[in-house]
């Protein structure tokens, strides 16, 4: 990555070089703050095991791949933007490209990022930094498809004096009814 100056964005085209069968990560844009002389990004060919970070719960992983900087240099990450594809042959029956996700793994679990689908199988998503990642097809069922309505008991008064039950009410009878 060239040198960089303050607040700069900077750019990296992958051109499918972070990719697996289902997805490929074709692009990271960020911002360097402050100005670093020298960094480097590490990044690893995604891969269908999450290694030592727990597997992505809430979703179907379609990949988990790592992406850090060196951090030899003072340069710091405010917002990384990935462009990314998935495959549709990936998602599953009921599945849509609306289900797709960029999860980040960050303080002990995973966290979903906010993701757009750019059309034909393209995303973006943004993340506050580098760590590791996982594209993921999130997990809907028909239930929380749709919300059951909320049924409400509006309170009311009772009258606390006691009801006097000597009389049958005026449709009951005593004697039994023959079938």
């Amino acid at each position: 990555v060239p040198e960089s100056t303050n607040g700069t964005s900077m750019s990296a085209d992958l051109d499918g070089t972070i990719s697996n069968d289902a997805f490929s990560i074709t692009q990271l844009e960020f911002d360097v703050v402050p100005a670093s002389d020298q960094f480097r990004l590490q990044m690893q060919k995604p891969s269908a095991d999450s290694g030592p970070t727990p597997p992505l719960s809430g979703a179907t992983s379609l990949g988990y791949v790592e992406i850090n900087h060196d951090e030899s240099g003072d340069g710091t990450f405010e917002e990384v933007d990935f462009r990314f594809t998935v495959t549709r042959a990936q998602l599953a029956d009921g599945r849509s490209y609306d289900d797709v996700r960029l999860y980040r793994y960050s303080n002990g679990s995973w966290q979903e990022l906010a993701t757009r689908h750019d059309g034909d199988g393209r995303f973006v998503a943004t993340s506050p930094g580098f760590s590791v990642f996982a594209v993921g097809v999130a997990q809907t069922d028909a239930a929380s498809r749709v919300a059951p309505k909320a049924h409400s008991v509006e309170p009311r008064d009772v009258d606390s004096t006691p009801a006097d039950n000597t009389a049958p009410p005026a449709d009951r009878t005593d004697e039994a009814t023959p079938v």
